[in-house]
This record gives C-alpha cells, structure tokens and sequence, in this order.
C-alpha cells in the first residue's frame, strides 16, 4: 500500500505526523489506515489539508 518516510510530533498543530508515500487507489478508497511504528500497528489517517496555519492566526490566538 505505501510506507512512511518520516515521522515526528509537530508541536505547533498538536499531533503526530507521518511523511508516507501511498499508492493512489488506496489513498482514494480507505482515507484511514494503519502504519507501524517501531513494530506497533497504529491508527492513522490521510489528512485533506496541511497541518499547518500559513496565516500565523494560531500564533497570534492567545485564548487557545
């Protein structure tokens, strides 16, 4: 189906995050997938947009 080329916890979205390259089909029909990481199956997901804010407005959002 494909394979992660990286992975590391992104601070400024608040999740972890896989670089991964997957075949097209598979992206297409099952949006959410499992990968292994150091050997453990883990639940993951393709995500429609980047994950992260261009914008800043994030930054500049003290209330959240």
């Amino acid at each position: 189906m494909g394979f992660v080329t990286s992975g590391a916890y992104g601070h400024h979205v608040g999740k972890s995050l896989a670089l991964a390259y997957v075949d097209r089909d598979v992206a297409a029909s099952a949006p959410e997938l499992t990968v292994f990481v150091v050997g453990e199956p883990r639940a993951a997901r393709i995500l429609p947009e980047l994950p992260y804010d261009p914008s800043g407005s994030k930054l500049r959002d003290v209330t959240a």
